[in-house]
């Protein structure tokens, strides 16, 4: 199964199939009050079987409800995000740079073409298909829809669109133009796909055509844009006559991945992410936004980048993405001071929290080493043990530094990201730096022999734990925040306003949230997540008024790792669950609210920056027993 949701086949209007074939059990489907229930051994038994909401992000790699078979999320991201696949490699998620998939915005610019309507029943099932007709006559390859924008990443890029005649005969035109001497056109026949070329200025051009069933075809014009930073986009119908089109997407790479529908802004799809060593599904990942504040990530030869008493060879063994990008930092001498330096960057002229992070490998040196650094002597250092997988020396400050700690984490074919976490001092600029050594020595310190070690992946963001990498060529890059939220007809479809019961398997670094229910405001919500002290939380808040506020004893609950938790509430009767031990209150009124927030609070707090396995709702307030074996 892929890692991003993508169904076979092209069926791309039944994700229900995939979620069918994620499990080997025995389904049983029954209808209440209008809605089906599927239930079985296989996706938890009888413990589940009344959900009304049932979210198995780790298990079917979507957000695919398994209760109604829809999906009922909407999910956005506008960049790219990295996650780790099933395969232990580190990967980039797909972007739809298009802000308005559906055609439905002044963006798309119509010529000689019209918008007849847009309420035609679409490839997915759902009635947004746009109906298009010409504005002039005949066969012509000017009646066309043209947007023209900025490219994200920049090199190969493939856009698509489905297209279905209204009758036979007809074709679709896809186009490619820079402005200028620079283009790639052909139409393709509505009636059995056939790509036929008109214009390919540009030298790696491909156009292709996949039939997805009902008459629909996805169509897809691949290749590495020339000439200008803005393109033009256009999809039009090559025949005269009227003709359906559907779901615009325009992605780096050169494979078409499942449309990403965007009504605004350019988004990211989900992440389904794994344990990089044992590859174990570890279900959607949800961040804020992070910037690594590093301009270059993988070209230690480029930029600030400096070597101290020190050399770098590029490009000499594959990285943890499988590229061969990965650089051998070499030791020049055994004496003190040899290093990999960022220089300076910018900062306030405050205290703040910094994490410092980088991939190693080990090449013949055990040990390596991270500092940050402020005005001298002012720094956080600390040593990893490359053999162990372990940190060798703990984190340690001197002078304006303080509150350092760090992590160490295995990745495939021997990698390991590192990572350091300090409060600055108040000077202007901060610097990275990182070494290596036959002794659990800091950056500065000897080594009894020259040594070398492979690095990949540097990334310094202002945060008190690492984010996922987020590569860097040339400049800081940001990756935008998650956003995954249920609301509208899709919420109250399930939602029970006077009792209900949730429940989520996640982890965290802490001070978290979950499942956020609200309406908007922070005047009526409920939520369970993350504390502070390694221990788990559930809110009610009704009118402007806490109406509770039950924790998990301090490390009942430690921070990165999974967790099972319920939280069941009606008036006066709530029990919070964690791990099959439950705390209650008999003292509270319920909130109204219209909105599931995953990962994140009302707005934008409260982010997870970590993974939900499951989240599943049941309209009714579970029994303490119940709630006992759900959590353990």
């Amino acid at each position: 199964m892929s890692d991003q949701y993508t169904p076979t086949g092209g069926q791309t209007i039944f994700p229900r199939i995939n979620y069918l074939k994620t499990f080997n059990s025995r389904f049983e489907q029954r209808s209440d009050n209008g809605r089906i229930f599927l239930s079985g051994t296989g996706g938890g038994g009888d413990l589940f079987g009344d959900a009304a909401l049932d979210l198995r992000l780790a298990t079917s790699l979507s957000l695919t409800d398994a209760v109604s078979g829809n999906n009922l999320v909407t999910f956005s991201r506008a960049s790219v995000g990295t996650y780790v696949g099933s395969d232990g490699l580190i990967k980039n998620s797909a972007i739809n740079q298009f802000t308005h998939s559906d055609f439905g915005d002044s963006t798309w610019v119509p010529v000689n073409i019209t918008k007849k309507s847009t309420n035609n029943p679409a490839p997915d099932g759902s009635n947004t298909a746009v109906l298009i007709g010409d504005s002039a006559p005949g066969p012509i390859t000017t009646t066309y829809l043209s947007e023209r924008l900025n490219l994200v990443g920049g090199g190969i890029q493939t856009f698509t669109s489905y297209a279905k005649g209204t009758t036979t005969g007809q074709g679709v035109f896809i186009d490619y133009y820079d402005g200028g001497a620079n283009r790639a056109r052909a139409s393709i026949s509505l009636d059995d796909g056939t790509v036929s070329y008109y214009v390919a200025a540009t030298g790696d051009a491909i156009i292709t055509s996949t039939d997805v069933g009902n008459g629909w075809w996805r169509c897809q014009l691949t290749l590495t844009p020339a000439g200008t930073t803005s393109y033009n986009w256009r999809i039009g119908n090559y025949a005269s006559g009227d003709i359906y089109i559907w779901g615009a997407q325009l992605e780096p790479g050169s494979t078409a991945s499942t449309l990403i529908p965007t009504t605004g802004v350019a988004s990211g799809a989900p992440r389904f992410d794994h344990d990089p060593v044992t590859l174990q599904s570890l279900g959607l990942l949800i961040e804020e936004s992070r910037t690594n504040l590093l301009t270059y990530s993988e070209q230690f030869d480029q930029g600030n980048w400096l070597t101290i008493n020190s050399t770098i060879t590029p490009d000499t063994i594959a990285a943890p993405d499988a590229s061969i990008t990965a650089s051998t930092f070499n030791r020049n001498n055994t004496s003190t001071g040899n290093y990999l330096d960022s220089s300076s960057i910018s900062k306030s002229s405050t205290s703040i929290t910094y994490t410092w992070s980088l991939f190693f490998k080990k090449k013949d040196a055990r040990y390596a080493s991270l500092r940050l650094q402020g005005l001298y002597p002012s720094r956080a250092d600390i040593v990893f043990d490359l053999d162990a997988g372990t940190v060798a020396v703990a984190a340690i400050t001197n002078a304006n530094f303080s509150n350092a700690s760090g992590t160490i984490q295995a990745f495939n074919n021997g990698w390991f990201r590192a990572s350091i976490t300090a409060t600055s001092d108040s000077h202007s600029t901060i610097r990275a730096s990182a070494g290596c050594s036959t002794e659990p020595e800091e950056i500065d310190g000897p080594s009894s022999v020259v040594n070398s070690v492979y690095v990949w992946g540097a990334q310094v963001e202002a945060a008190a734990t690492p984010s996922s990498y987020i590569p860097t060529s040339g400049s800081a890059v940001t990756r935008s925040l998650d956003i995954a939220t249920i609301g509208g007809t899709n919420f109250s479809s399930w939602y029970n306003q006077s009792e209900g019961t949730v429940f989520v398997e996640a982890e965290a670094p802490g001070n978290s949230v979950i499942a956020g229910f609200d309406d908007g405001t922070v005047a009526e919500r409920w939520r369970v997540g993350y504390g502070s002290n390694n221990n788990s939380v559930i809110l009610v808040i009704d009118g402007g008024v806490t109406q509770t506020h039950r924790s998990s004893p301090n490390n009942s609950t430690p921070f990165n790792q999974f967790h099972k938790l319920a939280g069941a509430i009606a008036v006066n009767n709530l029990s919070f669950a964690y791990n099959g031990t439950v705390t209650s209150d008999s003292s509270l009124s319920v909130p109204v609210v219209n909105v599931l927030n995953l990962g994140k609070s009302t707005g934008t707090g409260g982010y997870i920056n970590g993974h939900i396995s499951r989240l599943s709702y049941f309209p009714t307030r579970k029994t303490d027993a119940d709630l006992i074996k759900l959590t353990t």
